[in-house]
């Protein structure tokens, strides 16, 4: 089933019912309709064929849905940029994707033009507002295209329809290859997952960039997407009150913003309905003060750029950890999404059993191709159809996976095995520890275990390391704890670790 046009249901159905909102800006279903057909006869008119793909580098707004149904509907492959990455780490990216052009915010505008002369494809900017007058205003285009429905472009399941960006953690991100086959079976996982139905009001606050993959079934059921571009926890919880909210796909890190918001008993959210949370995942304390407000309404995605999801803690696990007296559950990342295969092996690639730690892999419909124009990273990654995520973990003896870091994380310390992940959960239950990231440093011809800490008021690092003498082994106690003020991290919320390393050596 390839949905090539995700508007014009919508707008025959019930035109007048809101499609986007986004700010003080709300489009309907027949004005979603109308404008994406307008871009995309504009960007025919530019000179862009199926296959080419167009560049974003913009804030959440009520644009983005109409940017994807415009390039969906013309055989186009959209690539998306989080707006955290800076303009000079683009043209790399960009050239890579051989893009004619480049749409993005205004304020972005003159940076993009800074580095324009080392774009080697790309003919046009198009200004989303505050035109530089080097570049095409958006909203200019669109007045100037007809809104009749443009040319049906000859599409299989195999053609390229999105490309992603890994999250960067260590170095400059790779580019992921979704066709329209993989694409689709991303929005059915997430549909599935969110029980998405066409009356559902969806709220998505986070970068629009983690939605694309469903918006596809959320329009083409009639749903209303809002998109907001402040993520402040008083203008969530206002949103969902006021817009009367049933899905909600967001960050662990966002619901933690939430849940500390003096206000939160103040408001009504007793429209939700499912709650979408992927990242790094909430401590089981967390899990708990969040289900006493939002009840069990979770699901904890485990997710990665290369696929989405791949596991899911939906919400009866979430009601069995708690009133059945296994806790323990919610430090898992759930068992495997509906049609998604998840295996953990050993160095040789045997598949090991429960309780026993070693990579995940993962198969499934909703994995990438590849990476783009990259056949070396492909062949690396993807072995037979298998990905291997460099992620470690283990299943337990009810299939429940549990994630353990990053397998480039893991630090040797006197010949003994030392995982980051588990000194953090023990450092996290310092009441004034709000995050915290452990990573191996390299010491005379050995390594050491490190501790960088942001804390809510002051911290004694003593306290810290005393903490991690009774709960961790001798060798995984940190030999330094580090307070920062706030972590470098990618648009998903996770820490960019070498970027502490750096500034720490």
């Amino acid at each position: 089933m390839i949905i090539r046009d995700i508007t014009s249901g919508g707008a025959v159905r019930h035109p007048e019912r809101a499609a986007v909102i986004s700010g003080e800006t709300r489009f309907t279903y027949r004005q979603l309709h109308q404008r994406s057909n307008r871009l995309a006869n504009a960007l025919a008119a530019l000179g862009l064929v199926k296959g080419d793909i167009v560049s974003i580098y913009a804030d959440n707004c009520a644009q983005y849905p109409e940017i994807a149904a415009a390039c969906i509907k013309t055989g186009l492959a959209t690539a998306p940029f989080m707006v955290s990455v800076p303009p000079a780490d683009l043209p790399p990216m960009i050239n890579n994707c051989r893009s004619k052009v480049v749409i993005c915010s205004g304020r972005f505008l003159k940076d993009l033009q800074g580095v324009r002369s080392k774009l080697e494809h790309t003919e046009h900017f198009i200004a989303l507002e505050d035109s530089d007058g080097q570049s095409l205003a958006y909203e200019a285009l669109l007045a100037g295209a007809s809104e009749d429905d443009p040319p049906v472009p000859d599409l299989t399941y195999d053609d390229l329809s999105y490309v992603g960006s890994t999250s960067g953690t260590t170095g400059l991100p790779k580019q992921t290859i979704r066709t329209y086959e993989t694409t689709l079976a991303v929005g059915l996982e997430i549909s599935y997952a969110l029980d998405l139905k066409p009356d559902d009001v969806y709220f998505q606050p986070c970068t629009a960039i983690f939605g694309i993959g469903c918006w596809r079934l959320l329009f083409h059921l009639g749903c209303t997407c809002i998109l907001p571009n402040d993520f402040s926890a008083t203008s969530i919880l206002s949103t969902i009150e006021k817009e009367r909210v049933t899905k909600v796909f967001t960050s662990a890190g966002v619901i933690r913003e939430v849940l500390n918001d003096p206000q939160l008993e103040a408001y009504d959210l007793s429209s939700l309905r499912r709650i979408w949370a992927t990242g790094a995942p909430l401590s089981a304390e967390e899990w708990k003060r969040a289900i006493k407000v939002f009840g069990y309404n979770f699901l904890q995605a485990y997710s990665i750029q290369e696929q989405a999801p791949v596991t899911l803690l939906q919400p009866d696990d979430f009601r069995n950890a708690l009133e059945g007296g296994q806790p323990q559950l919610l430090r898992s990342v759930g068992r495997p999404a509906l049609g998604v295969k998840v295996s953990v092996v050993g160095p040789e690639g045997e598949p090991l059993g429960a309780n026993e730690l070693g990579e995940i892999t993962t198969s499934g419909g909703n994995l990438i191709k590849g990476y783009l124009n990259n056949p070396a990273a492909t062949a690396e990654a993807i072995k037979d159809g298998v990905f291997h995520t460099g992620d470690l973990g283990m299943f337990d003896g009810d299939g429940l996976l549990y994630l353990k870091g990053r397998k480039s994380d893991m630090v040797v310390v006197e010949g003994k095995v030392v995982l980051p992940q588990e000194t953090e959960a023990v450092i996290l239950r310092h009441s004034a520890v709000r995050e915290v990231a452990v990573a191996g440093m390299p010491s005379g011809s050995g390594s050491k275990v490190v501790a960088f800490v942001v804390c809510t008021g002051g911290v004694d690092p003593e306290e810290v390391l005393a903490l991690c003498r009774e709960n961790v082994p001798s060798h995984a106690v940190p030999s330094e704890v580090v307070i920062v003020e706030s972590f470098p991290k990618t648009a998903s919320g996770k820490v960019m670790k070498h970027k502490l390393i750096e500034k720490y050596q």
